[in-house]
């Protein structure tokens, strides 16, 4: 078994049987000659494990002109598996399209493109583009597109993990919602946790 930047789940969104799945875990992948973890934290809870990051850290990305004007919103559910639980991630929501209604597109004259990085978001998507009466990616987007979307935008909103990650790998300023405890994970290992909102 070759382990390519997995994630080990925190206590808190585990579940009642946290501990046990997690010594089955250990005991799986003890004598694997390569474990590689997304973030430090989850090494640690594993216990073992080289941090290599996610493999979308590993892809080329070409450089193209950034669009000053132009903000990418990724909105995104957990189904309630996040912080505050289901009502907390609705008004999250609200709260997020708020914010860019008012600030980002209202007082900053931004464009604002919406996209969901996952289909089960796609729904979100097209109510918060209603609500922002802004442009959203209709489908989810290939990898060259999103690559290439984040590299142009001046910045970005993110609301899901690979949305971050997407922003960090173009090196385009991102403004992380921590919805679960891996998105702090991976921005604490990349420094920008004292930006992310929870």
């Amino acid at each position: 078994v070759l382990c390519m930047g997995t994630g080990v789940t925190h206590k808190d969104f585990g579940g009642k049987d946290y501990e046990k799945n997690l010594k089955e875990t250990r005991a799986e992948l003890k004598d694997e000659k390569h474990i590689g973890i997304r973030s430090t934290a989850e090494r640690d809870r594993l216990g073992f494990g080289e941090v290599i990051g996610d493999p979308f850290f590993s892809l080329d990305v070409k450089e193209v002109e950034r669009d000053d004007n132009l903000v990418i919103l990724n909105v995104g559910q957990s189904h309630g598996n996040c912080w505050g639980g289901l009502e907390a991630e609705l008004n999250s929501y609200m709260e997020t399209l708020k914010f860019v209604k008012e600030y980002i597109i209202g007082k900053l004259k931004k464009k604002v493109i919406v996209v969901s990085l996952w289909n089960n978001d796609n729904s979100m998507t097209v109510t918060a583009a209603k609500y922002l009466n802004c442009e959203y990616v209709k489908r989810i987007p290939t990898v060259d597109e999103i690559l290439t979307l984040f590299s142009k935008s001046d910045s970005v909103i993110s609301y899901k993990l690979h949305a971050m990650i997407s922003a960090l790998v173009t090196n385009t300023p991102v403004l992380p919602i921590e919805y679960n405890q891996k998105t702090r994970d991976v921005a604490k290992d990349f420094g920008i946790d004292k930006y992310m909102l929870k």
